[in-house]
């Protein structure tokens, strides 16, 4: 498993690689469109409903809020207004974590899956359009936070985090991953003179959302019955399981780039 998932991490590393450097702004940000669309589409997997075609709708519907907000920003008030609402959402993400297990009904599935995964869209979309370096920097942090965790849980967890959400996350992957982002912030804002007061604790907040994101996207598999999101990822599991911990990151990141000027 750990040789599927290092090849696979290669593999999308080397084609995003050629995708910033060498395609086009509007093919990459095309290329960020489908990618969340895709993303809808596993996460349609989490309603307790047999039909497809409501699935087909929801990822329609997405598609049609993804060109809303397209057409609409860059306009600071209303990429604003979707931060405060991603945070109050995750807020409540947070709250809710510690009531599980509980049924999520398919209404709170649909709106689960718009505020997830827009903010994140647009998120994703502004930092790329911002500042590719930036992007990359995002990425990286969140790459280097699920690599520390992943190697520290497998071959030192003991003590679970949450079993009945994530039976894989242990106590000691946590410290791991925050050890792999201590480390490399460090070096980064070492080497580009940036204030390791903010830098640090910002990065730390961004590793805690980032274990957030990926319990959740497990709260819905466990309220379905499903392991993997999907299956598109050797090693990885579905699109989802990829990228949870990008989707409660991003909106942070972006607002704490503006904010303070990493």
């Amino acid at each position: 498993m750990i040789k599927e998932r290092v090849l696979t991490g290669i593999i999308s590393l080397a084609l995003l690689g050629l995708m910033l450097f060498f395609a086009s702004s509007l093919f990459t940000q095309i290329f960020i469109a489908l990618f969340f669309l895709f993303a809808a589409w596993e996460f349609s997997k989490f309603f307790n409903f047999p039909e497809v075609r409501r699935r087909y709708f929801f990822v329609f519907l997405f598609g049609c809020f993804q060109i809303f907000f397209y057409l609409i920003l860059p306009n600071d008030l209303v990429y604003q207004l979707l931060l405060y609402l991603a945070l109050i959402w995750w807020i409540i993400v947070i709250l809710r974590i510690f009531f599980f297990p509980t049924k999520i009904s398919n209404y709170m599935v649909w709106i689960s899956g718009f505020l997830i995964l827009l903010p994140s869209y647009i998120a994703i979309d502004y930092l790329y359009q911002l500042n590719v370096q930036k992007f990359i920097m995002f990425l990286l942090l969140i790459w280097i936070a699920d690599i520390g965790a992943f190697f520290s849980g497998k071959f030192f967890g003991k003590l679970k985090l949450l079993p009945k959400i994530s039976p894989g996350k242990t106590w000691e992957g946590v410290l791991g991953g925050f050890f792999a982002v201590l480390v490399s912030t460090s070096l980064y804002g070492y080497l580009g003179e940036i204030d390791l007061l903010i830098l640090i604790p910002f990065c730390f907040a961004i590793t805690v959302l980032s274990i957030v994101g990926d319990l959740t996207i497990s709260v819905f598999k466990r309220n379905v019955g499903l392991k993997n999101s999907g299956s598109i990822f050797p090693g990885h599991g579905g699109l989802l399981d990829r990228i949870d911990s990008m989707l409660s990151t991003s909106p942070f990141f972006a607002a704490g780039i503006v904010l303070f000027n990493l």
